[in-house]
């Protein structure tokens, strides 16, 4: 309940930028030539966004043999500094249904951060991107019981690794304060003993201020 009322709060302060004219994304100049007069746009940088996401999770490889694929929402902030190159630092929530009969869900926080590359065209308000992160990432599954009465009690997890990831998405042009963002990206985590891997797929407003 807390989440969900946090989240809410963001969303309305998201809006609240949304709606205000306080931040320029473009320059507008007036051209005058002896026979006609122009109108040039120019787009200002840096550019600021954020943006609330959701979407699905799908473990592979190794993690998939303990774990299914769930729901993801996040939360990502951007700067983008030219019209090609921009940064973001992103905040997931994941959830991954457990292979094992009467387990708990285990739970995935990323923190990454990372350079994002935009394939731009003239005339073209849409862009499709490529980008990486690397950040923490911290995974949680509270201890159960096996449904084997005789089994030992499997102990809680809650532990911190560092892992890194990459993707392609794009950014779909829908006014000049707000973007839909499509993107998927391959994720692994690098323990002690191998590594973790899940692929996640995602949509969201992308709101430029």
């Amino acid at each position: 309940m807390k989440s969900q009322k946090l989240f809410s709060t963001v969303l309305a302060v998201i809006l609240f930028a949304f709606v205000s004219n306080s931040f320029a994304q473009t320059t507008t100049t007036v051209v005058t030539t002896p026979k006609k007069t122009y109108v040039v746009t120019k787009e200002s940088y840096p550019q600021w966004s954020i943006t609330p996401t959701g979407g699905i999770v799908f473990p592979i490889m190794e993690l998939s043999n303990s774990f299914k694929s769930n729901g993801i929402f996040g939360l990502e902030t951007g700067a983008k500094v030219n019209k090609e190159v921009g940064f973001y630092l992103r905040g997931n929530y994941m959830f991954m249904n457990s292979s094992a009969s009467g387990a708990p869900v285990g739970k995935y926080i990323e923190i990454t951060v990372g350079p994002r590359y935009y394939f731009s065209s003239v005339n073209v308000k849409s862009q499709l991107f490529a980008d990486a992160g690397i950040g923490p990432y911290i995974f949680s599954q509270a201890s159960y019981q096996p449904e084997d009465p005789t089994a030992a009690v499997i102990p809680e997890i809650n532990e911190t690794k560092l892992g890194v990831n990459a993707g392609i998405g794009a950014s779909l042009y829908l006014s000049p304060n707000m973007n839909l963002m499509l993107r998927t990206k391959y994720n692994t985590v690098f323990t002690s003993t191998a590594t973790k891997s899940f692929i996640t797929a995602s949509t969201g407003l992308e709101f430029k201020f």
